[in-house]
């Protein structure tokens, strides 16, 4: 399967709860990386979410990190339809009909991988309005939510495994991290990006990286920060959030509510 640049893609790392259909009982979750040849197994028997959280407590606030994205289509959209989409893109993909599923009026998740994990909840949202705008428009977009998770579906739903594709490429739509990052240099010292003066060499927080093959470094030209890594052959920029300045008279701006 092509991984984009990356190893072929063995795992998935998933955020798993037992199985329940009660919202108040979702609130902690364990991450676990699963094979792809048990992800039917576990998109029927746990409840589930590509959103990692620091502590395992499910709150956008505690967004950690995200492998890729979870459709949700409940309005009608047919299976085939959404299939003939995403071959079009010509996209890796894993769905599964949800429990109200049936014949006469079709509800189902679809989980896209990404190339990359995405260390910023802010672009975790911007790529996930992306995938919504451009290819399922007719999603429920409260899935954008840092928080969102997905209730297990029956076992005897079909499972439709389609890794033959491309992983969603999140280096194309601008930056993946941010200040939450957490780096390790190349002496084994962890640090935040916001403690980074200069040029530093880092493992990289890609992929499993034994030899520090990244380094960390700002770009006058582009004004952001970026981390680049030799083994990946990709440059990762930082998450860049604008803020707008108004100005109120010749003396005072507003910056956010302040001013």
């Amino acid at each position: 399967m092509t991984h984009n640049g990356t190893p072929d893609l063995k795992y998935l790392t998933l955020s798993l709860k037992e199985k329940n259909l009660n919202g108040d009982e979702n609130k902690w979750f364990k991450s676990k990386d699963v094979l792809i040849t048990e992800l039917e197994k576990t998109f029927k028997s746990q409840n589930y979410s590509t959103i990692i959280w620091s502590d395992g407590n499910r709150d956008s606030d505690n967004f950690h990190f995200a492998t890729g994205f979870s459709v949700d289509i409940d309005n009608g959209l047919t299976i085939s339809e959404a299939e003939t989409r995403l071959k079009e893109k010509n996209l890796c993909y894993w769905l599964i009909p949800s429990r109200n599923h049936s014949s006469a009026l079709h509800k189902f998740h679809i989980i896209i991988p990404f190339n990359y994990k995405i260390y910023s909840l802010h672009a975790y949202k911007r790529i996930a309005e992306n995938i919504a705008n451009d290819i399922f428009p007719e999603c429920d977009y409260s899935v954008k939510d840092g928080a969102r998770f997905m209730f297990g579906s029956p076992r005897d739903k079909d499972f439709i495994d389609h890794s033959d594709g491309n992983n969603y490429d999140v280096t194309k739509t601008g930056g993946v991290w941010d200040d939450s990052l957490q780096l390790v240099d190349k002496d084994g010292n962890e640090i935040t990006p916001d403690e980074v003066e200069g040029k530093l060499q880092i493992f990289c927080p890609f992929h499993e990286d034994n030899t520090a093959s990244a380094f960390m470094d700002y770009s006058e030209n582009s004004e952001n920060w970026f981390i680049r890594c030799s083994a990946c052959s990709t440059t990762f920029w930082k998450e860049e959030i604008k803020t707008w300045c108004v100005k109120y008279s010749d003396r005072f701006w507003s910056l956010g509510k302040d001013v």
